[in-house]
């Protein structure tokens, strides 16, 4: 478990400690708790609920009413707007979602040279890997993935960018004229 600063939220939401502050002090969003000498401090939980939070707000929910729900509702409302952001069964990250959810390393594995020979590494990077590693970070910002999933993918990536990389052959250099 770690400990944020408010440096560290602003960091992470873009919102402005000043701003942050205020909510804590106007809506009580979060309760921070504070070192011997007064400095702030949140916790995973205060980060994640913060990130929710946002998420809200950046879809258009004022804060005023933010701050008249539970964290169950807040985490409830921001799954829905995560989950509806992506209903379309055909996608490669929803895919890869249900696998590592199912903690099913073979498909992981299959999926990956499937996509690798048909499009190529970068594309699959690019265009696959880099949405599924921000919709991982989404998923474990409203408890529905654990940090156990993430490792799980992220050792099974890994491996396959290291094997997949070493197969590369340099490139031929060039004759001096």
């Amino acid at each position: 478990m770690a400990d944020y600063s408010i440096k560290d939220l602003e960091n992470f939401t873009n919102i402005k400690a000043h701003t942050l502050r205020i909510w804590e002090q106007r809506y009580n969003l979060l309760e921070p708790k504070r070192t011997d000498t007064n400095i702030r401090y949140y916790s995973d939980r205060d980060l994640k609920k913060i990130l929710n939070i946002n998420l809200l707000y950046s879809n258009g929910y004022k804060i005023s009413k933010i701050a008249k729900l539970t964290e169950d509702e807040i985490t409830d409302l921001a799954t829905n707007i995560l989950l509806a952001a992506s209903e379309n069964p055909s996608d490669h990250v929803e895919h890869f979602v249900k696998y590592i959810m199912e903690l099913d390393e073979l498909k992981i594995r299959k999926k990956l040279s499937e996509l690798n020979s048909e499009m190529g590494m970068l594309k699959l990077y690019t265009q696959v890997m880099i949405p599924l590693l921000r919709k991982i970070g989404d998923l474990w910002q409203v408890d529905a993935i654990s940090v156990s999933h993430e490792h799980f993918f992220s050792n099974i990536l890994r491996e396959f960018f290291i094997t997949e990389t070493s197969k590369v052959s340099p490139p031929k250099r060039l004759k001096a004229r």
